[in-house]
């Protein structure tokens, strides 16, 4: 996909920055790519928009959008009379990604890092999101030029970071923290994914890697909030806030959209 299409799309088409009125905007990071960020961060935006809240969904990996992929939907935005961009709805959340934009997913996106840093700038900005509790944003892998751009420019509630035990997966996590606390991004816990395997046949749990960072978690004062297990239903074609809205999986994906809550409203806090 030439850079040259989505820049006509969102410099031309759409005119100037607009008023956002969105009270918390949460970014969803990971050291590396592959640990189930993009899949958790759809189904904490779903959970959030559950308790009632009015939920947004920004796709900021612009080299790997995925979230068209990941809500299953094949519509295509369009512009609004007063040249703003329309979100697809999707089971009462506002998402916006490339996705919905390019002609095949398949096609990659090709721009210089400052460049595609404004493409997103302009992609978050000229959005019509009107008025939202929540904004999650699926960042992209790393500490690139895209978080630092968004640090600037958007103002950021907190993160959460996404990890699995592996040691490789775990030194980026960490690295991404070290970034967020240098930038003064509040960090609001870690989520651990493909945490552990549980048996279909006796139910038995087993830890595939090993967990050895808790200490680690203790120096920087972050808290584990959420903790899932390796399970084909996170990866099917649909949310599984969606599909089984009754899991146990989408059940602790709701408890840990209330500690995602609480801990963003001091005067509801109670000792997380």
């Amino acid at each position: 996909m030439s850079f040259k299409l989505v820049e006509n799309f969102l410099f031309i088409k759409t005119k100037g920055n607009f008023m956002i009125n969105i009270n918390y905007i949460i970014a969803i990071a990971s050291g590396k790519g592959g640990v189930g960020k993009s899949t958790i961060t759809a189904n904490l935006a779903l959970a959030m928009n559950v308790k009632g809240y009015k939920v947004g969904l920004l796709d900021a990996d612009i080299y790997g959008y995925s979230q068209s992929t990941i809500l299953n939907v094949k519509k295509k935005i369009f512009i609004n009379k007063k040249k703003r961009i329309q979100p697809i709805p999707y089971y009462g959340i506002k998402a916006m990604s490339l996705g919905f934009i390019v002609k095949k997913q398949t096609k990659a996106i090709i721009g210089r890092g400052p460049i595609i840093s404004k493409l997103l700038v302009d992609l978050f900005t000229n959005t019509n999101w009107g008025y939202l509790d929540y904004l999650f944003i699926d960042m992209p892998p790393g500490t690139g030029d895209i978080m630092l751009s968004i640090s600037k420019s958007i103002s950021v509630s907190g993160v959460i970071i996404i990890t699995t035990p592996q040691d490789v997966s775990l030194l980026g996590a960490f690295k991404g923290i070290n970034m967020f606390n240098k930038i003064k991004i509040p960090i609001i816990g870690l989520i651990e994914n493909m945490s552990y395997y549980t048996c279909k046949s006796c139910g038995y749990s087993t830890s595939i890697f090993n967990n050895k960072y808790n200490n680690i978690l203790k120096k920087y004062k972050i808290k584990k909030i959420g903790c899932f297990a390796l399970h084909k239903t996170l990866c099917d074609k649909k949310p599984i806030l969606i599909a089984k809205p009754n899991s146990k999986i989408s059940v602790f994906l709701k408890v840990i959209a209330d500690i995602v809550d609480i801990k963003l409203k001091p005067q509801f806090r109670i000792g997380l």
